[in-house]
């Protein structure tokens, strides 16, 4: 470690003692409340718990940085001693605007609407609170009527932390919307249909391999590889669609002449089963089914308990009533095996057809085909409906739709006179990533006004067809707003990579006029058209945007964003593969990393490598 290093890593040192002693005091600050059970105590008890756990998480990264367990207890015995020897206080946390709205889009999967408002509040609240020291946050709702349905969104607000707060003059606030797009999409799709494009697209990269390697070797933040290695890559991508599917059928292929075994022993188990007291054998089987659902319940609830405790979070769900649902489990088990023990029921019998290896098969077998079914409808098939940019594509009208939702969306926002808001950001999940920046190239598509001096080129109204309301007309003042894009588990590196419109060489003005539509943020192609080459164009309208982008190697969706710039990319560890890609909207390293440079003020830091990492 040089001088320079050195240096950096004692600051970093003491700028986290600091925030650490200031939570001690903060903590002992805190007011108390007697009656736990009323409402403000409640708020109390889990605002002191919360706070144990900010103090927990710095203790983790001050261990991380060298600290022994000593020198963190001497902290702890005398924090204003402490303060003075580590050096000034941390600097009071000031939201930069007044009003601040943030649209959250959510990705692929069986959404609920308001699901993922409720993730992202959570966790940004979580993140100002204690990490951001923002203390005084309220949290509020807001409804809005679009005349045909109500809208309800989340508000953040602060009276000490605003701006302009010292003056007294205003507070400040963050509010949170979401678009919700998962009905657009459902039952659009087969899993026939779903396989048929998954085989397809898996040979997509093969035939435009001359394009992405020129594209990828452009790359400043490129992974380094030669174009041998990135043929190799694909290649192996390929393989690991095919090898599984090849095992799969040799499995399928083995295990079918023993099928044809597969009649006769259902109907053996089913004579054994009218033969010894079919109606008891019938209870038996209801109880035996609820107590599995219930413990099926049971198991999701721990699961969900434990990865509450990685990430350091106050559990939801009542140990209570996790336990009482399983005993209740059990009474039913017992109940089933005392009516069956007094009408004289083998038990061994009974659980005969269970233990056949060809029933247990066909039904694992079933249980399989059905998930991978439900997988490939309700996720993979949202992509497949969405990403497919053909106009005579059967699926092309929900894409549109979808599109166009998110557009209103956001302009809805920008348009809202009532709130006003000066700082706008968008933020995507997976598919949703994809989804706010195709929204992104649409409203710089649509504006249609600049300044006097503006070289950029803007759309001119239509003047017969498609009529629109003045007020929603899109001017570049109006984009001005739009500070930040916020992608995190994004897929846009493989959209581009796998699904962008394959355009012949002969056309050259065609694949100019794709490249303008589609002109925001995507490096240039490098192609030479020579005297077909269309005159430069000024596509700056969202220049003022910062768009960061979160990744991780553990997360099997997202990349780094090769073929787009500018772009602020920062990596994220996760414990457990491709179960990261869910990881981030529990990840307050994830809302330090945008919520510092977008609503802080502050430039972006390297995540720091913390336990509650592994959510």
């Amino acid at each position: 470690m040089n001088e320079h290093e050195s240096a950096d890593r004692s600051a970093e040192v003491n700028a986290l003692k600091a925030q650490y002693v200031v939570a001690l005091r903060n903590r002992s600050e805190a007011p108390s409340v007697e009656g736990p059970a009323s409402d403000a105590g409640l708020r109390v008890a889990y605002d002191k718990r919360e706070r144990e756990f900010f103090l927990d998480r710095l203790r983790f990264r001050l261990r991380k940085l060298g600290l022994s367990s000593r020198e963190i207890e001497a902290l702890e015995k005398e924090p204003e001693v402490s303060l003075k020897s580590v050096g000034p206080a941390p600097t009071r946390s000031i939201l930069q605007h007044v009003k601040t709205a943030i649209l959250v889009i959510h990705g692929i999967g069986e959404q609920k609407p308001y699901e993922t408002l409720d993730q992202f509040a959570r966790n940004l609240t979580r993140y100002l609170r204690y990490e951001g020291g923002i203390d005084d946050l309220v949290l509020s709702a807001q409804k809005i009527d679009h005349n045909d349905w109500v809208e309800a969104m989340i508000r953040l607000e602060t009276a000490k932390h605003g701006p302009r707060a010292q003056e007294g003059q205003q507070r400040a606030y963050v509010d949170l919307y979401e678009y919700y797009w998962a009905p657009e999409t459902e039952d659009k799709i087969s899993y026939k249909q779903t396989i048929a494009w998954l085989i397809k697209t898996t040979l997509t990269p093969i035939r435009m391999l001359d394009q992405n390697i020129t594209a990828i070797e452009n790359e400043t933040h490129t992974e380094g590889l030669s174009r041998s290695a990135i043929l190799y890559r694909e290649l192996r991508r390929i393989a690991y669609l095919y090898i599984p599917l090849v095992v799969f059928m040799v499995l399928l292929g083995a295990w079918l002449p023993s099928a044809l075994n597969l009649v006769g022993d259902l109907k053996e188990a089913a004579q054994q089963w009218n033969a010894d007291h079919p109606i008891v054998r019938a209870i038996m089987t209801v109880l035996f089914a609820i107590s599995l659902v219930m413990y099926w319940v049971v198991l999701k609830e721990l699961v969900a308990k434990a990865f509450r405790r990685l990430r350091q979070q106050t559990a939801m769900v009542s140990s209570w009533v996790t336990t009482n649902t399983f005993a209740a489990g059990a009474l039913l088990i017992l109940s089933g095996i005392g009516i069956g023990y007094l009408f004289n029921v083998n038990l061994v019998q009974y659980v005969n057809p269970v233990l056949n290896v060809h029933i247990v098969f066909a039904l694992a077998a079933l249980g399989v085909a059905r998930v991978i079914q439900l997988f490939l409808v309700n996720f993979v098939g949202d992509i497949a409906v969405y990403v497919n940019a053909d106009a005579k594509a059967k699926n092309f009208a929900a894409r549109r739709a979808v599109l166009n939702g998110a557009v209103s969306a956001i302009n809805r926002i920008l348009k809202d006179k009532a709130r006003a808001y000066e700082n706008v950001i968008v933020a995507g999940h997976s598919l949703g990533s994809v989804i706010a920046y195709d929204s992104l190239n649409e409203l710089m598509n649509r504006c249609q006004t600049g300044g006097d001096h503006d070289q950029a080129i803007y759309a001119t109204p239509d003047q017969i067809v498609g009529d629109q309301p003045a007020g929603a007309a899109i001017h570049r003042g109006d984009l001005a707003r739009i500070k930040g894009l916020v992608t995190f588990g994004s897929p846009l590196d493989k959209v581009h990579y796998f699904f962008r419109e394959y355009v012949p060489e002969n056309e050259s003005a065609r694949a100019q006029i794709l490249s303008l539509l589609r002109s925001f943020r995507t490096r240039p192609s490098g192609s030479d058209y020579g005297i077909y080459r269309l005159e430069p164009y000024v596509a700056n309208q969202l220049n003022n945007v910062k768009w960061l982008n979160a990744w991780s190697k553990q997360d099997p969706v997202s990349g780094m964003l090769h073929f787009y710039a500018p772009v602020t990319r920062q990596h994220f560890d996760y414990l457990i593969p491709i179960y990261a890609h869910l990881s981030y909207w529990e990840d307050l390293r994830f809302y330090a990393f945008f919520a510092e440079p977008l609503l802080l003020g502050k430039d972006a830091m390297p995540p720091p490598k913390v336990k509650y990492a592994v959510a």
